[in-house]
């Protein structure tokens, strides 16, 4: 039986048909990027590899499921999700950008194809996570310092550790 071992809850991707946000549910065999909202207005944008979100929000769809009873099974035969085994990972790179404070890199080989693949994402605090703690008084740069932290140290609990030791860390 597989067994989920961490969540990631927010992470933007820029696609040809808009920008999509996904949650990453990790696993001790794979992670499956969940598309939680996608945009089709067509007005996403790659700003040094980061997503702009002009209309993200437009014409969006966001689901919300149940990770702690979801079947893994289940996410993982959804075509909109994106399912890498993590014996397919070739690298992992987290990397600050000036357009967005975080960049997360996923190169992995497709099991489908055979075919070289590679997921760009902005790592990007959850908006209610990001008012919080404003109020508490922490700045924009911290809050998305934290967040970034937390994204690596669930990569890097959920990853086997021939993957953890070639990939790129912040």
């Amino acid at each position: 039986m597989e067994n989920k071992i961490g969540i990631i809850p927010n992470i933007n991707v820029s696609a040809a048909t808009g920008p999509k946000e996904y949650c990453i549910l990790l696993t001790d065999l794979r992670a499956i990027f969940v598309m939680e909202n996608a945009s089709h207005a067509m007005l996403g944008m790659m700003v040094g590899g980061a997503v702009g979100a002009i209309g993200a929000s437009l014409l969006s769809s966001k689901k919300t499921v149940d990770y702690e009873n979801v079947d893994v099974e289940h996410l993982a035969s959804d075509k909109k999700n994106i399912v890498i085994l993590y014996s397919d990972i070739q690298k992992i790179r987290i990397k600050k950008s000036f357009a967005s404070p975080y960049i997360l890199y996923f190169e992995y080989i497709n099991s489908n194809n055979g075919k070289n693949r590679k997921i760009t994402a902005a790592i990007v605090p959850p908006k209610e996570q990001i008012k919080q703690k404003k109020k508490d008084g922490i700045k924009t740069k911290a809050i998305n310092e934290e967040y970034a932290q937390n994204v690596q140290n669930a990569l890097k609990n959920a990853l086997p550790q021939s993957v953890v030791i070639k990939s790129d860390w912040i």
